[in-house]
């Protein structure tokens, strides 16, 4: 099956912890969701640094049968920042303990730092190359290992979806409006200056200090560094709730249900999205590409989301509309590779295929004109909580239209208008596009 490349807004908690030692001997403490893989990818970053505290020295000393002095002449080295003593490190930048077959040879002394990665700290640069910390990583975290290639590469909205929001939702001063999942600020320029009181809650640590120090200063923007599903809104806060593509990434019925409730009545919802064409504008170029995908293409994460969007009326919203903004994008070979790694299952790839997927990424688009063009859709999903308090729940059962793609068989079904809040026409088309980003 063809494979194609996709997103959306979320993010990794990172530590501010040094580089440190990935543990690799086989009694290392283990969560249910991680395990170390004995790479030693980890232990041979060029960055990494293990303080020793004196309790340790000593440990590792005895351990060896070498003398305290003699261990702290041969097996340490003063640390980059003169502050204590660090152990030494080979001349590519590997821990001297590490052995050929990726093992520690003073595992049972290693340490504190080593012994408590990934359990108790970590950080963005660990998680680029320790495969065992991948494996317990929060998919809706993943986007936040990348803060400044997320906020370089990732698309921007078109003017005309916010313009047409601004106007259609009477967004202006006095409005407050929650942003769920704004990631760096691909979607969070325009309600901040149309005067709405916004507030945005943001799960991943890096791109929430990111946020702080892009929108900080201005008067009408709050913060929330924490997780949409848990905060404690109180009901009816809102005239305005959005996500731009973020909202995937949590479950619909939460999605749907808590945005309802701290909607005031009458407020809108609105969820965007970004439909990505490159197969249309270069056919030659998308056959090649899928090859690539098929040799060489490997992830620990694949990508699955399929959110519902058209089933907001099953949980009392009325009136959904579906909304269409064309725009285009095109990348140098170059360019590309360097947006494909901000897309979450290219994050996850495998180490061992990531040189020849991305070269041969990089090849096709060189071999077809070093350029590839993306027809964009921008789509939009409005709908407004009705005025009358209480939940209608005019959908339920048979009565409700086809909202989940599963359900017909693995066609996009999309919504254009509605009648009496129920939509008026359900188009459906084979999907061989780019997943929602």
């Amino acid at each position: 099956m063809p494979r194609h490349p996709s997103t959306t807004a979320a993010q990794f908690r990172g530590g501010s912890s040094d580089s440190g030692i990935d543990s690799l001997e086989n009694g290392m403490k283990e969560r249910d969701d991680f395990k170390c893989r004995k790479y030693g990818a980890y232990c041979r970053m060029s960055n990494g640094i293990v303080r020793i505290s004196d309790a340790e020295i000593a440990r590792m000393a005895a351990f060896l049968g070498m003398g305290r002095d003699d261990f702290i002449a041969r097996e340490t080295e003063l640390a980059p920042d003169c502050r204590g003593l660090v152990l030494k490190r080979r001349p590519d930048g590997a821990c001297a303990w590490l052995t050929d077959d990726n093992l520690c040879r003073i595992a049972p002394v290693r340490p504190d730092k080593c012994r408590a990665f990934p359990l108790e700290w970590t950080n963005a640069d660990s998680f680029q190359v320790c495969q065992g910390q991948k494996g317990m990583l929060d998919e809706r975290t993943v986007f936040d290992t990348i803060p400044e290639q997320f906020d370089r590469w990732r698309p921007r909205y078109t003017p005309e979806l916010f313009s047409f929001l601004v106007s259609r939702c009477s967004l202006g001063a006095g409005i407050r409006c929650l942003e769920i999942g704004p990631g760096t600020g691909q979607a969070t320029d325009f309600a901040l200056d149309a005067g709405c009181d916004c507030t945005v809650i943001e799960l991943g640590a890096n791109f929430a200090e990111r946020l702080r120090r892009k929108y900080g200063g201005r008067p009408n923007f709050k913060l929330i560094n924490g997780d949409f599903e848990l905060h404690p809104f109180a009901g009816g806060s809102f005239d305005f709730v959005y996500s731009a593509a973020t909202i995937q990434w949590i479950d619909p019925k939460i999605a749907f249900s808590k945005s309802f409730d701290i909607l005031k009545p009458g407020g809108h919802l609105a969820l965007f999205l970004l439909h990505g064409d490159y197969q249309t504008p270069n056919p030659a170029l998308y056959a090649d590409v899928q090859k690539v995908y098929d040799e060489h293409y490997r992830t620990d994460a694949p990508y699955k989301q399929r959110f519902p969007y058209l089933d907001a009326p099953k949980y009392g919203f009325e009136s959904e509309e579906r909304f269409s903004f064309p725009s285009s994008r095109r990348y140098t070979a170059d360019e590309y590779v360097e947006y494909l790694h901000t897309h979450s299952d290219h994050i996850m790839l495998r180490e061992d295929c990531k040189k020849a997927f991305y070269g041969g990424i990089r090849d096709a688009i060189l071999r077809h004109g070093n350029t590839i063009e993306f027809r964009d859709e921008f789509v939009l999903y409005l709908c407004r909580k009705p005025v009358q308090a209480g939940r209608l729940l005019s959908f339920a059962s048979s009565e409700r239209p086809i909202a989940d793609p599963r359900q017909t068989g693995g066609l996009d079904a999309t919504c254009d208008g509605t009648l009496a809040g129920r939509p008026a026409l359900l188009r459906i088309r084979g999907q061989n596009r780019d997943p929602l980003i």
